[in-house]
């Protein structure tokens, strides 16, 4: 911490007074703790207690012990948690609007791109996601297709079992031919080694710190999506806090803080091709050039999907509307995909 940085936690802290008692708000997320999402989640608890010179601490709860990866939303809105770490696409149609982000070969740049996600979805969460408040974007560099057999084109994913990252990827997975089993994250080791998949979505670290190098072997180096994985806070406890607490939260709850988190897992996710490659006996196979468009027309069935969810639960709202302003912001930082 510099020296500016501690000047400012010092007068903020004189500023609340010493005798102001501590606040701890909780914090959870589903995945293991030597997971770069807990460190990310490390670095913003850290710079909230530095920031509120030590007036509000956070306690996280990884590794789904407070409850299972898909419940995390609902564990914010009732209060269980006071904040989240949760992934909207584990409840497929439940949020229509914030499922654009998921859309195949829709971002290239994670870090850039969750800036982009942050501004586009803030105003739209109020609605589309009204019983949290949304604070940031943290997700991961584009996930690939990770195979026990090797894969190449469209074609070769004809009746493959696999683990896709949401329901945007699994219905998207369907128009490739291939049969998409539904599991969160955690459950995706079990599925693998008792055969119940045959190959998941995922980036690159996560096939590692999940267990999964060892039986998917195969790589199919298409960077197709990043999940739409949400930081959001319960309201009541938000409200429950005195105004200068909250400032703290506010200012924790930016784009800048969206772009942070994720480039803290992005770089760390691509850290772990590197390390594969390092593995015996992995394979990888680059999509490039003509090869590619295949897998792109694809796509088209899930996008269409997407603009009539929409309009069928916000009849108001105009799809291409959204995508074209969601497309726009992700060009403006250089972070469009294919």
């Amino acid at each position: 911490m510099n020296l500016t940085t501690l000047t400012a936690a010092a007068a903020f802290a004189a500023a609340l007074g010493s005798a102001a008692p501590a606040e701890t708000m909780t914090f959870s997320h589903f995945v293991p703790p030597g997971h770069q999402v807990h460190h990310g989640a490390e670095l913003w608890a850290k710079s909230i207690k530095e920031t509120s010179g030590g007036r509000l601490n956070v306690r996280i709860f990884p590794a789904q012990q407070l409850g299972k990866a898909q419940d995390h939303y609902d564990m914010i809105a009732s209060g269980q948690v006071n904040a989240a770490w949760f992934v909207p696409g584990y409840s497929a149609g439940r949020f229509p609007i914030v499922d654009a982000g998921e859309l195949p070969f829709m971002i290239s740049d994670a870090p850039k791109g969750a800036r982009a996600l942050h501004e586009w979805y803030a105003g739209i969460a109020k609605e589309e996601m009204k019983e949290i408040r949304f604070c940031a974007v943290a997700t991961h560099d584009p996930g690939r297709i990770h195979t026990a057999q090797k894969v190449e084109t469209v074609e070769d994913m004809t009746g493959t079992k696999m683990r896709p990252a949401n329901a945007t990827i699994g219905n998207y997975l369907a128009d490739l031919g291939a049969v998409p089993v539904k599991l969160s994250a955690p459950e995706a080791r079990q599925a693998v080694e008792r055969g119940v998949v045959d190959g998941v979505t995922f980036p690159w670290h996560t096939i590692i710190n999940f267990g999964l190098a060892q039986k998917l072997s195969y790589h199919l180096d298409l960077p197709l999506y990043v999940p739409m994985a949400l930081y959001g806070v319960n309201p009541a406890y938000y409200d429950s806090l005195p105004p200068e607490l909250q400032k703290v939260i506010d200012d924790h709850c930016t784009p800048d803080w969206s772009e942070k988190l994720t480039n803290d897992w992005a770089s760390w996710e691509i850290e772990g091709r590197a390390k594969l490659e390092q593995m015996e006996g992995h394979e990888f196979t680059e999509v490039t050039g003509d090869a590619l468009q295949p897998w792109i027309d694809a796509s088209q069935g899930v996008y269409d999907a997407w603009a009539e969810n929409v309009k069928a639960k916000y009849p108001g709202k105009d799809p291409q509307a959204l995508l074209d302003d969601l497309k726009a912001r992700l060009a403006a930082q250089n972070a469009s995909g294919s």
